[in-house]
């Protein structure tokens, strides 16, 4: 027996529907991941060694969107150097987790706490020195754990939806 070519298409559509739900699934639960990673390394964080550190620049950065009606968000770009046992590193993290964008006043806040050559306290992984921050606390940043549970819940409805579209093609396909 044939399948008809609706039947086929109908088949087609619910592959590719399939493919689209598990990529929105992934990047769910990557989201979801990537928040409790960072929360984690925040708290392992607090345990971290210290060795003074110079701030070697200090800016604000526009971050375009590929939009063109958003506006530009800023964020601030600091780098630093620092010294561990003898070995010298260089650091751009100000904090665990993703760089905060925003207006440019914040930005400019965050940049005017580290001016170019002042001296500062470099918290660094003691397994590994060149993972450093300048602050140990990760920000609240549970909008990446929010998006990611919204995503999953959005990705599951669709996937009971797209098993029902599964059982009724294949029963439209064998007859049953």
């Amino acid at each position: 027996m044939s399948a008809n070519p609706e039947d086929l298409l109908r088949i087609v559509g619910t592959i590719c529907g399939g493919i689209f739900l598990l990529a929105f699934a992934a990047g769910s639960v990557f989201l979801i991941l990537s928040y409790f990673k960072n929360k984690k390394k925040a708290a392992a964080s607090l345990t971290w060694s210290t060795t003074p550190g110079t701030i070697l620049e200090s800016t604000v950065r526009e971050s375009r969107s590929s939009d063109d009606d958003r506006p530009s968000t800023y964020y601030a770009q600091v780098n630093y150097s620092y010294q561990v046992m003898g070995q010298a590193y260089q650091g751009k993290n100000i904090h665990i987790g993703a760089r905060n964008t925003g207006p440019h006043s914040k930005a400019q806040a965050i940049a005017s706490r580290y001016p170019a050559g002042s001296s500062v306290t470099v918290y660094y992984d003691p397994a590994n020195p060149a993972d450093a921050v300048l602050e140990r606390a990760a920000p609240a940043n549970t909008v990446t754990l929010i998006l990611g549970i919204i995503f999953l819940v959005i990705t599951l409805c669709l996937m009971c939806g797209g098993l029902f579209a599964v059982i009724n093609t294949f029963t439209a396909t064998t007859g049953s």
